[in-house]
């Protein structure tokens, strides 16, 4: 099998990966707030409204004869139970109790007490009300019976009936509430995992090895300062630790190794969506190459949302530094991080005139001019997928870079892009960026570790 037929196969594979669902789970905590209550209060009001709750009243006779004596009051009762259940049960006397009551929503029943002469007289209704009259209607009306039955026998009630308190089997809203919202819950939670999964995005190293079509230069490790959310830093600043700047540290080398081979100097890093932290990565990979003793020059050309100047928190002195220079055609006005040979070429304000001037030739001539003066220059770009500059100002620049963000942009996009750069301006390859911790198994960045570096971009074979 070619690698090119590999690749495609694993680009289709789905990845199922732990910790982009956990995280995208929590993503949607207020939602999964939202079903847990909408279930509990849909399952209460359909408890409430649907299931029909029955009650139950009874009444005992006792079955005399003329004779008056206890044994054959007894025998007469055992012989009677089955001929009257019959006749309570019959749809004549159903319809006598139904007169009285207004309503056929009823059961009858009767059975006889073993070893006595008693009968109990069993009525089951939707009210407690309705069951206490129809056991009413049927005292009343069992002389009738008894008279068509045998006419030498009456009955006495022993045990009247009462108004049932509670039904047959008590009804409990909470438990159809927990029920409703657990099943609320379950169903969102489902729709969740199941998009997360399908979402066409890397989602882990692996995927950025199998499924990006370009060379990994390294893994920029996920690195929390303070709030939530804040995990991107500055090496220059002194906000990192060694893990963080050892990665820099060897996607530099490469970098330096690549241009150096190629006698290239001019170099963009872009990015496939905003907010990807391409800009950090910059600043970051300019450092690590400026510790080299490497005269560096970065300069921000994200001309629509221009952030370098906030990120290494210079003076707003340094905000027209970059539309003076394609002004004058002169370098100055330099940001200079203290005590390195790392200079920045900052823009603080958003601007739509400065992509103009890449039509008329003062930004090439501008690239020019830092090639002589620096050892390296570092572009800043905007997002190619949202910005037409970017692919005008990597076709200018020797070689280009691309920062991948995890779970953020599609893995069909990244290709495109990747394309496109290595059209306009030799790409160089990507560099990965996790957005989350890693689990304890993966969180290990030893020597051993190989991104499978290449000089030349191609389809990487693992080494």
């Amino acid at each position: 099998m070619s690698e090119t037929t590999r690749r495609r196969q694993m680009m289709q594979t789905l990845t199922v990966d732990t910790a982009s669902i956990l995280l995208d789970l929590r993503r949607h905590w207020w939602n999964l707030l939202l079903m847990l209550l909408a279930g509990a209060l849909l399952g209460y009001v359909l408890c409430v409204t649907t299931v029909h709750q029955s009650y139950q009243s009874d009444v005992i006779l006792a079955v005399l004869g003329n004779s008056g004596t206890s044994v054959s009051n007894v025998q007469t009762a055992g012989q009677l139970s089955g001929s009257l259940t019959n006749v309570i049960s019959s749809q004549v006397f159903h319809d006598l109790v139904a007169a009285q009551v207004n309503t056929s929503e009823y059961h009858l029943s009767a059975h006889y007490i073993a070893d006595t002469n008693l009968i109990s007289i069993t009525a089951t209704a939707g009210s407690p009300q309705l069951a206490f009259q129809v056991l009413r209607a049927t005292i009343q009306e069992y002389p009738v019976l008894l008279r068509d039955l045998m006419a030498d026998l009456y009955m006495v009630t022993v045990q009247h009936p009462g108004i049932p308190t509670e039904p047959m089997s008590p009804l409990h809203p909470e438990y159809f509430a927990i029920l409703g919202a657990g099943l609320f819950v379950l169903a969102y939670a489902l729709v969740v995992v199941l998009l997360s999964v399908l979402r066409d995005t890397i989602k882990n190293v692996e995927d950025m090895r199998n499924k990006v079509d370009a060379t990994m230069l390294g893994v920029i490790p996920y690195f929390k300062r303070g709030a939530i959310g804040s995990d991107n830093i500055v090496i220059a600043l002194g906000k990192s630790d060694f893990r963080f700047e050892e990665q820099y540290q060897l996607i530099a080398s490469r970098t330096m190794t690549y241009l150096e081979q190629n006698h290239a100097t001019v170099l963009a890093v872009t990015s496939v969506l905003q907010n990807e932290g391409k800009s950090h990565c910059l600043i970051n990979l300019a450092y690590s190459m400026a510790k080299s003793q490497k005269r560096v020059l970065v300069i921000d050309s994200d001309f629509r949302n221009p952030s370098l100047a906030r990120i290494v928190q210079a003076d707003s002195q340094y905000d027209d530094a970059l539309s003076n220079a394609l002004q004058s055609g002169t370098l100055e006005n330099l940001y200079q991080f203290p005590g390195t040979s790392l200079y920045c070429l900052l823009n603080g304000e958003k601007s739509g005139a400065l992509s103009r001037i890449l039509s008329e030739g003062s930004y090439a001539q501008l690239l020019k001019q830092a090639k002589e003066q620096f050892d390296y220059v570092l572009v800043d770009t905007g997002p190619v997928a949202l910005v037409a500059d970017t692919t005008v100002i990597t076709a200018l620049c020797d070689a280009s870079l691309l920062l991948v963000a995890q779970d953020v942009a599609s893995i069909r996009a990244i290709n495109d892009v990747a394309d496109v750069l290595d059209r306009n301006g030799n790409l160089l390859g990507c560099i990965y960026r996790e957005t989350r911790r890693l689990s304890k198994k993966s969180d290990r960045y030893g020597y051993g570790t190989s991104y499978g570096y290449s000089i030349k971009r191609t389809y990487r074979k693992e080494v």
